[in-house]
């Protein structure tokens, strides 16, 4: 879930915002946030039946732009998909907006850079728990959240397929249910947005690609999932 504030640990202590102002992580959380922390820990709190690897929630109801998943057998599950913002209905109220992909799998699973890059965040949430932020090639940049370990640090360079922490539970948006909140900002002439990680993958929109030593690198930007298939 994408709640309008960002918790920033730039020093040892925690400096939440939202539209420029100093919030504590108390109030954040509580007060003007705190419904949608509700939403979505009723949603973060089951797989819905889904099997392990291989399968993949639907997009939302009503939801305008759904793409075509294909996914491998050996993919760790996605448990929730990308939604953009509401803007169509009168009151915005028919999805709540989710930034990303929820990929389960068990605490302590290893996570992968979704391509190469630089550390630009390394840090501790009151909401996303442990979470790195990797500026890619053409501004590009990828999220990793609810960790329970980050090992790649800011300043840090990163390969494809490089681990970069675990899979885990961190964050009070996480419900206790473990997976990987994994974003995508693409930059575009109009600025950096969030975007459906469906439409960047190397084998092509929907075509969710594993990362494999393999796997020449692409001619042009393109992300790999950020777990391990096996």
């Amino acid at each position: 879930m994408s709640i309008p504030t960002q918790y920033r640990r730039d020093t040892d202590a925690m400096q939440p915002r939202f539209r420029g102002v100093n919030l504590s992580a108390f109030e954040a959380i509580r007060g003007r946030f705190y419904p949608a922390a509700l939403a979505f820990l009723g949603l973060a709190g089951c797989s819905g039946g889904l099997p392990d690897k291989g399968a993949f929630a639907p997009y939302v109801s009503q939801y305008p732009a759904p793409i075509s998943v294909t996914m491998p057998a050996s993919a760790p599950t996605i448990t929730q998909q990308f939604r953009a913002p509401d803007v169509g209905s009168l009151k915005g109220q028919k999805w709540s907006e989710h930034n990303g992909l929820d990929v389960h799998a068990p605490v302590g699973t290893p996570v992968i850079s979704a391509a190469p890059g630089r550390v630009t965040q390394s840090y501790l949430d009151p909401a996303y728990g442990h979470v790195i932020l990797i500026e890619h090639a053409k501004g590009h940049q990828t999220r990793y959240a609810h960790l329970s370990e980050r090992i790649a640090a800011k300043g840090d360079s990163v390969a494809r397929g490089q681990k970069i922490g675990t899979l885990g539970r961190s964050g009070a948006l996480s419900g206790g249910f473990p997976h990987l909140h994994f974003e995508f900002w693409k930059t575009t002439p109009t600025g950096r947005r969030a975007t459906d990680p469906h439409e960047g993958w190397i084998d092509g929109v929907g075509q969710v690609t594993c990362y494999t030593l393999r796997r020449r690198a692409p001619r042009t930007f393109g992300l790999t999932y950020p777990v391990p298939c096996q």
